[in-house]
């Protein structure tokens, strides 16, 4: 075989190994797990609260992230930001991960005020929990330089159950 076929089949097997590499990753990554670890007392001068959360990687494959996101949103306001800091997960095992919860003061103002002037006239409160939305977007840079993102949307309720481990996946 000459120099030509030799290095083409090399390239070939780099490229080869360089894709199941990029597909078990994306695989580890897209399966990733979280729930509610400790929470740390609210700091109501800045209106956040550090948090840890549980993270679980169940795949045969590290699974490495960047940062996960979730916006919580009620109506079309946005309540706040929870924030996690990335890290990498070894395979079928979980890890113990920081963040940090920041609260949008303006918006829960707005809605301490609405439900203060609801009770003085004597009416409810028009607050409907199946209109909170949690949008997750989970960062995830492959090879450290391709983007790539999962972004998933959970009810109050899907949220809920995620956070306090009472989700029906939650594997390690």
């Amino acid at each position: 075989m000459n120099n030509a076929k030799k290095a083409a089949v090399g390239v070939g097997i780099a490229v080869t190994i360089a894709v199941i590499y990029l597909a078990l990753n994306v695989y580890a990554i897209s399966n990733l797990q979280f729930r509610g670890y400790q929470t740390e007392n609210f700091d109501f001068a800045d209106m956040s609260m550090d948090v840890q959360l549980e993270a679980c990687n169940p795949s045969f494959f590290p699974a490495s992230f960047n940062k996960f996101n979730v916006e919580m949103i009620y109506k079309s306001t946005n309540f706040g930001t929870f924030t996690v800091w990335g890290t990498t997960i070894p395979p079928q095992s979980s890890s113990i991960v920081d963040g940090r919860l920041n609260v949008n003061a303006m918006a829960m103002a707005g809605l301490f005020l609405a439900a203060l002037g609801s009770a003085f006239s004597g009416q409810e409160m028009d607050f409907d929990v199946n209109q909170i939305r949690f949008i997750a977007n989970l960062d995830a840079p492959i090879f450290g330089v391709i983007p790539f993102s999962i972004k998933k949307e959970y009810s109050s309720e899907e949220f809920k159950n995620i956070m306090s481990g009472q989700t029906y996946r939650f594997e390690c």
